[in-house]
């Protein structure tokens, strides 16, 4: 596929190695006040994602960002292709989540999953108890088993009205969950978790979403607001990461 040409442009001294490897970038910076604005993918390899039930956008973690209501079983979605699956090989997936509700359950920020092709779950966990709220990834093998790397558990009063930088890596058969520029760490967590021995990570012909999966009967809608999407075939390191959070702030990868 063709790449963006700006992708070759040289960026700030420190950032411009955070575009090699950028398959995907969604900045989700349209404006979408009604009806379904396609997110667009600025790499320009063609991995645009459709809206689904009107994906307005808000305020973002940079510029704009896409809300997406369980209620109104809102979502993104492209179909499969290379740059979207995820597998054996190495690779990495970012993305600012700002959750809006509790106690609703497990929401997908990415899903790639449904019966005969689960391949990638990457979640909000908010439960009814108020203290089990936490942001997670499943990784799934050829044979269906998977492996999961888990946040801290964090209070209701804490988990709202709060933006998480969430990157999930597998780097030669390890997993490993970022929150925040670093590494998860606190209560409950499972910031690491390797390959199962003899077993290959999955990549399916599901469907890539964003804010759902694909599973009949159980699509678990998320309720966030989702802001600057990014996917890489190859392992972020730990200092590129840590640039990527900037201090809080984040960055526009397209600048």
């Amino acid at each position: 596929m063709p790449m963006n040409p700006r992708l070759l442009r040289p960026l700030t001294a420190g950032f411009q190695a955070l575009r090699v490897g950028l398959v995907a970038y969604w900045p989700l910076n349209e404006t979408a006040a009604s009806g379904d604005v396609t997110a667009e993918d600025w790499t320009k390899r063609g991995n645009d994602l459709t809206s689904n039930n009107s994906v307005l956008s808000t305020t973002g973690k940079v510029g704009n960002g896409r809300e997406l209501v369980a209620a109104n079983s809102e979502y993104l979605s492209r179909a499969s292709n290379t740059d979207l699956q995820f597998g054996n090989g190495d690779w990495s997936i970012a993305a600012w989540v700002y959750p809006t509700a509790t106690g609703t359950g497990e929401g997908f920020v990415v899903g790639k999953d449904q019966s005969g092709g689960r391949e990638f779950l990457f979640s909000v966990i908010t439960n009814t108890s108020t203290t089990s709220n936490k942001v997670a990834a499943t990784i799934f093998h050829t044979d269906g088993t998977n492996v999961s790397v888990v946040g801290p558990s964090v209070n209701n009063a804490d988990f709202l009205g709060k933006w998480y930088h969430a990157v999930v890596v597998h780097a030669s058969g390890v997993v490993s969950l970022y929150l925040d520029g670093a590494l998860a760490s606190g209560s409950g967590s499972t910031p690491t978790v390797n390959r199962a021995s003899g077993k290959t990570f999955a990549a399916t012909a599901t469907p890539f979403n964003v804010g759902r999966r694909s599973f009949s009967g159980f699509p678990n809608h998320l309720d966030a607001v989702v802001d600057e999407l990014a996917k890489w075939n190859r392992a972020l390191s730990a200092t590129e990461i840590s640039r990527l959070y900037n201090n809080g702030n984040g960055i526009d990868l397209r600048r």
